[in-house]
């Protein structure tokens, strides 16, 4: 694939680099924080959060690395210009975008638990170019391959475990269905995006391998990685999957890649393994859990999750109509949606969600990047798959001439065939990458998975790239330029660290909270705010506590209220703090009524910013009654309930006012 290429022996600095970009393949998808025996995780969020702090130390040193290897020793720079000039232009837009977001720093650092935002992509580009750099030959190819298998034994594995219903860690309460994989990405979406790389990059190793024992381990690791993705029940892998074998099958067959008994014999048993969950499945009563339901439910489009996720869409679609050049800004979506969610949402979903992403890529990056931000980036991916497909779809050739001798033609024919089984190789990736991005069309972009995407595509962008050569400088100005380099790199390393101890003592403070250490825990909670104070959640936990605090005369009223005040001034895009102020207004009104007033100022101007917000305005409602404003409260709650007839408290509410207002009027009926 590569031939073209000669391979060059790595200086030290660039094996520093090229090993910490595998250790990046290896490391982050395995990485979560937990621990045996039911004992406190570091982190409380315990897979997003270690995942992007690998990704923010490694990823500095790694391209600093790349630097010092050419300062030191010169060497070749691999360019792509149409793949540099999208990115370049995708670049300008997002930075563009953080500075002219709603919330900026967040849209620089990322949403809590999601982390996709400019930082991110910074990472993403870090990681694309050291792979252009050093992924040059197929030796290299098959050693970032090998590392993505290896780890996919142990996520596909530990989802394999889950299924079964076997799982050393203690979870407590899951969002989603008990044996339904979620691996060490903590959602089976997610997971189901790791897998679209780990299937197919097994696959293309498999069938590229010569050796019988290795080709018969990628076999199996391709059968593990195809069980799982059935039992992760992802319906927007398996759309993904089932595209990009097609392509994988039509390339193979293209290149004529011979099988052999073994391969035969594990084609079956993975059709078979994963059709043993999937007849499992159907005889579950769970829509989710039973395959032929999801796949039925893929086309009805008017009900379901299907028909929430065109809700979501519709959001993201009039979010875009409202700011089509910048967008909102990075990973600013969950703020986004609660504004322009449809009517309709809060019946179909229930009040309590949420979209933290539209659930389609390219609407999500369309809203908070703006139109021509994802369509770059769009054009960027479609470039990188048309490019290495027409390649991977030409046949090697050989030299035809006659007056080659026997051992010359037995040596072309030898270098035909590693061709070939290059070329297949090299498919499994395109797959991989072309599954992931058909996942993305229904799917969740995090960094955890995403950043594999982009690792991949540097490696399919080599062939199609440009090579100067660069002459290494003088000895002291690469020393000198290396040691700020990586002083430099410190920065960010030092700021993700910080973001990694605020998320401990986030963690403790609520083990301290919930023990009834509530002087501790907001000591505790400073620090986390210190560390991060661009995080929310960290706030308004804060606020909670004091709240909790003042209820056992630990803390004033006047110290909630002006906590609570900065929550909102510091936070003011924030659904969650505005229904937060409502609440501790409300519960302080219920002890000194002169709270009152201010807790109904708050929920007037929050119900009239998010006027499909159910929760706020059922606390609104209790407001209401408080004032003795009777009509008013009964009006909300009509509204309410109309909205979400699941919403228990507000119909029960709202059953009890009618039948006291039904009491009132007999009484003074009686009385007449």
């Amino acid at each position: 694939m590569f031939a073209w290429i000669k391979e060059h022996e790595l200086s030290i600095a660039g094996k520093i680099s090229w090993g910490l970009l595998l250790l990046a393949v290896f490391l982050v998808p395995i990485t979560f924080a937990q621990s045996f025996g039911g004992n406190i995780p570091f982190v409380a969020d315990m897979f997003d959060t270690p995942k992007i702090w690998l990704l923010r130390v490694l990823t500095p040193f790694m391209f600093v690395a790349w630097g010092a290897d050419i300062l030191f020793n010169g060497g070749k720079i691999r360019i792509n210009k149409v793949a540099l000039a999208l990115i370049g232009i995708l670049g300008v837009i997002m930075i563009a975008s953080t500075i002219a977001s709603i919330e900026p720093m967040q849209s620089f650092f990322g949403k809590y638990r999601r982390y996709d935002g400019l930082w991110s992509y910074f990472i993403y580009v870090a990681l694309l170019w050291v792979t252009m750099q050093y992924a040059t030959s197929t030796k290299r190819v098959k050693q970032i391959m090998q590392t993505l298998s290896a780890t996919s034994i142990i996520v596909a594995g530990y989802g394999l475990l889950q299924a079964i219903g076997i799982d050393p860690f203690e979870w407590g309460s899951l969002s989603f269905e008990v044996n339904r994989s979620f691996s060490t990405y903590g959602n089976p979406n997610l997971l189901a995006g790791f897998l679209a790389f780990g299937l197919f990059i097994n696959l293309g190793l498999a069938l590229s391998e010569t050796e019988q024992r290795p080709r018969i381990y990628y076999w199996v690791a391709t059968l593990l990685n195809a069980a799982v993705m059935v039992t992760a029940f992802s319906r927007s892998i398996w759309v993904g999957a089932v595209v990009a074998l097609v392509l994988f099958i039509a390339i193979a067959i293209r290149q004529r890649i011979p099988l052999n008994k073994t391969d035969g014999a594990f084609v079956g048993a993975t059709v078979l393994a994963a059709g043993a969950f999937v007849v499992r499945s159907l005889f579950s009563d769970s829509n989710v859990m039973n395959v032929g339901t999801r796949i039925v439910s893929i086309f009805e489009f008017g009900e379901g999750s299907a028909q929430t996720r065109f809700q979501i869409w519709q959001a993201a679609i009039d979010a875009t109509k409202e700011r089509p050049l910048l967008g909102w800004g990075p990973d600013t979506f969950r703020m986004v949606f609660r504004w322009f969610q449809p009517y309709e949402y809060n019946r179909d979903a229930g009040y309590r969600s949420v979209a933290d992403n539209a659930h389609n890529y390219p609407l999500h990056m369309a809203a908070t990047v703006g139109v021509v931000g994802a369509v770059c980036f769009y054009i960027l991916q479609l470039w990188v798959v048309v490019s290495a497909t027409r390649y991977l779809w030409k046949r090697p050739t050989l030299d035809t001439d006659v007056a080659k001798n026997k051992r010359e033609q037995e040596r072309d024919t030898a270098k035909l065939e590693r061709a070939r089984r290059a070329r297949i190789m090299y498919a499994g990736v395109l797959a991989a990458v072309v599954a992931y991005m058909i996942h993305l069309f229904f799917g969740l972009s995090l960094p955890g998975a995403t950043f594999l995407l982009w690792v991949f595509m540097g490696v399919m962008l080599v062939p199609t790239s440009s090579v100067r050569e660069i002459k290494p400088v003088g000895y002291t100005a690469a020393l000198a330029t290396t040691i700020v380099c990586v002083v430099l790199a410190g920065i960010p390393v030092y700021y993700a660290t910080n973001h990694l101890r605020a998320d401990n003592r986030f963690m403790q403070a609520r083990v301290y909270a919930s023990t009834g250490q509530y002087t501790t825990a907001l000591t505790t909670l400073q620090d986390a705010i210190r560390f991060n104070p661009y995080n929310d959640q960290y706030a308004i936990e804060y606020v909670q506590v004091m709240l909790r605090a003042a209820a056992q005369g630990q803390a004033t009223f006047e110290q909630v209220t002006t906590v609570t005040e900065l929550l909102m001034e510091a936070f003011s895009n924030e659904y969650d703090v505005y229904l937060l102020a409502t609440w501790v207004y409300e519960a302080l009104a219920r002890e000194d009524e002169q709270y009152l007033e201010r807790g109904l100022e708050i929920a007037r101007e929050a119900v009239e910013i998010y006027p499909h917000g159910l929760a706020l305005r059922f606390t609104y409602v209790k407001l209401l009654e408080l004032a003795g404003e009777h009509e008013a409260a009964l009006t909300e709650l009509e509204f309410i309930t109309a909205a979400d007839p699941r919403f228990k408290d507000a119909r029960e509410m709202l059953e009890e006012l009618r039948s006291e207002e039904l009491t009132e009027t007999a009484d003074r009926a009686n009385e007449r």
